[in-house]
């Protein structure tokens, strides 16, 4: 039985994530097994996730990224993002690099600027996959 990992920003309401969510139940149980993990741990589609998929987030937030509780979630990920697994001066002169190339252009995003944190912050797993896919 091969092992994939699908990751993915959030479980929020739009295309990619249907678009997974339809993958994952039709993908055969028999043949593969199927894991999850969403980088920034929240959406609302948690619950369309099919029971046969393991989930590796210890915690879920059900509340939208477009919410007021979504967003402090949000920044509370991104902040103990900077802090878990070490190098934070490198994260911080990532940002700070980023935010004045941004600035010059006039177009300053705050979920690219803060990539390269939240997916050096991510959990890690023990766990050996096939394949993993992003």
């Amino acid at each position: 039985m091969k092992k994939i990992l699908f990751v993915i920003n959030t479980l929020g309401r739009a295309g990619a994530e249907t678009a997974l969510l339809e993958l994952l139940r039709r993908l055969d149980a028999e043949e593969y097994e199927i894991s999850l993990y969403v980088l920034l741990g929240q959406g609302e589609m948690i619950s369309q996730v099919p029971q046969r998929v393991h989930v590796k987030n210890k915690k879920i937030c059900t509340a939208s990224v477009l919410s007021g509780a979504g967003r402090r979630k949000l920044i509370q990920t991104s902040f103990l993002a900077f802090f878990r697994h070490g190098r934070t001066i490198k994260k911080m002169q990532y940002v700070i690099q980023n935010f004045f190339r941004m600035k010059k252009t006039g177009n300053i995003q705050p979920d690219k600027l803060l990539w390269r944190v939240i997916s050096d912050g991510a959990d890690r797993f023990s766990e050996t996959f096939d394949l993993a896919v992003a």
